[in-house]
């Protein structure tokens, strides 16, 4: 993240003699985290950084004010912020206004919050085969003549190379298709060739989604599918779509209906198929419907939640309901669970409905029932947030291997994964420390650490599509020790130094 390059500079500095820093792996798009709140100043904005692995709380100062809905932000492929937008302003890593961004999305001052005060309505790729180039797809709510609501989807383009690195919109407000949409449900996954992006749209009351293919040709096919229910316009607020990790299921969460629904997704022609859904029955008749909910990240649960409750469904279990596991339950000391966003650590991250200064988290989704461990307020944040949660795709997937439409993986591409770029930050350190790392798009891995005899002293995996950890390994002596990453036949060691001072 650009806005603490002083801070990161000083620890790299400090650690030089130590470590060895390779380039990053990649594709650390989702590194920062911008979350700002309505009615605070615009110095008084908060945030989390992933760079180092766990998240570090920050503050920064946008030219504007974010809403209490998400925006989108984006960071380069090395974790350092580029560009974030409330929806309706677009400003650089310098906190400025971007070129050109002027009226994006169709703001005007008159209509700043009726506009684009939406959650899920504006998400960030980068453009295929245009390095430095990001494609910013869109929609706002239309306050014009009946029928009110979303009726069109747009893309804009933004290009860092411009203005010596500090960027540009250099395209804006170009329509793709119009039609009366939902609300806050706009989504995106990779397609099975690895480098083109499917982005997935739902008309309002009826069961048709829109799919439309984005290429380095830009947004290009475009077409309507009829499956599933029949889906009324959400209010802001009233649900959250999400891909799976792994692109091959969608699923969304309605608050009218109070209900999960799961659909299976071909990465290659994009189909989507209904397989399956649950309704979920309130606690007691206080208890608010369904806010929120997205997949672990290998794919095989589902947590939907409540503003008291945080549910675990099974996606690959026969049946939804059956699956059930309540693995979270608010403590009743804050402001209610609000909608989750998948983290680059593997983490799970809550946030709250209004005005907070923490954060809570699912440490480890891809297990069962509460050996997930939810763990309410534990992220602390520098100010204030406003539900405000950018969103993102799944970066890091990779291509459908093998399928008829993984036409672009080079040869060597599929016969050596043995980099993994790791870094180990600080080094030596006292057993406490961050990892960064990339495993080949679409694969677990195995962490070891070896004493300097070669034995075994710790042992743990590593989420599909993580590419940081922090470790807590503070039973270590004093000594040196290397810390292994084996995925598939391929392993990778890194030598790393604990000083104990006790």
């Amino acid at each position: 993240m650009k806005i603490m390059k002083n801070h990161k500079l000083f620890l790299l500095l400090l650690t030089f003699f130590y470590l060895n820093i390779q380039p990053t792996f990649s594709q650390k798009y989702d590194n920062t985290w911008l979350m700002g709140y309505y009615y605070s100043s615009f110095t008084n904005v908060t945030g989390l950084d992933f760079y180092f692995g766990n998240p570090v709380s920050v503050g920064f100062a946008p030219p504007f004010n974010f809403f209490s809905t998400g925006g989108a932000c984006m960071s380069d492929a090395n974790g350092d912020l580029l560009f974030y937008t409330n929806g309706c302003q677009v400003a650089n890593f310098n906190n400025q206004l971007l070129p050109n961004s002027n009226l994006f999305n169709n703001y005007a001052p008159q209509n700043y919050t009726s506009v684009c005060d939406l959650w899920q309505s504006v998400i960030s790729l980068p453009y295929p085969d245009q390095p430095g180039k990001f494609i910013l797809m869109h929609y706002n709510y239309y306050t014009g003549s009946a029928p009110y609501g979303v009726s069109r989807l747009f893309y804009s383009v933004v290009d860092m190379n411009a203005n010596g690195g500090t960027g540009e919109m250099t395209t804006k407000n170009m329509q793709v298709f119009q039609d009366s949409l939902i609300d806050s449900f706009l989504h995106a996954t990779k397609h099975a060739n690895g480098r083109d992006w499917w982005v997935i749209t739902h008309q309002r009351s009826t069961n048709a989604f829109h799919l439309t293919l984005v290429t380095p040709a830009g947004p290009t096919q475009h077409f309507v599918q009829n499956t599933g229910p029949a889906v009324p316009r959400f209010d802001i607020g009233e649900g959250q779509a999400e891909f799976s990790p792994d692109g091959s299921m969608f699923g969304f969460v309605h608050n009218r209906f109070n209900s999960f629904y799961l659909f299976d997704f071909d990465r290659c022609s994009g189909t989507i198929s209904f397989r399956d859904s649950v309704h979920i029955t309130q606690s007691n008749p206080n208890e608010w419907p369904l806010w929120g909910g997205t997949f672990s990240p290998n794919s095989q649960y589902f947590y939907a939640n409540t503003q008291k409750r945080i549910l675990q469904y099974d996606v690959l279990a026969p049946s939804l309901a059956a699956s059930e596991k309540l693995v979270g339950v608010d403590d009743g000391t804050g402001n209610p669970i609000f909608r989750p966003r998948p983290g680059p650590n593997g983490k799970l991250y809550y946030i709250g409905w209004g005005s907070e200064t923490n954060l809570s988290v699912i440490n480890n989704p891809d297990l069962a029932d509460t050996l997930c461990d939810f763990q309410q307020h534990s992220v602390q944040l520098t100010s204030y947030h406003g539900t405000s949660i950018p969103d993102f795709p799944n970066y890091r997937l990779g291509p459908l291997t093998g399928s008829s439409c993984d036409t672009l993986t080079p040869i060597n591409e599929l016969l050596d994964d043995s980099y993994y770029d790791i870094t180990i930050s600080p080094n030596p350190n006292n057993g406490i420390f961050n990892i960064s790392y990339g495993l080949q798009a679409d694969r677990s891995g195995k962490l070891r650490v070896l004493d300097i005899n070669g034995k075994e002293v710790y042992l743990r995996s590593l989420p599909i599509y993580s590419i940081s950890q922090q470790m807590k390994l503070d039973f270590l002596a004093s000594g040196i020790y290397y810390l292994q990453i084996v995925s598939g036949k391929n392993s990778e060691s890194k030598k790393f130094v604990v000083v104990r001072e006790d």
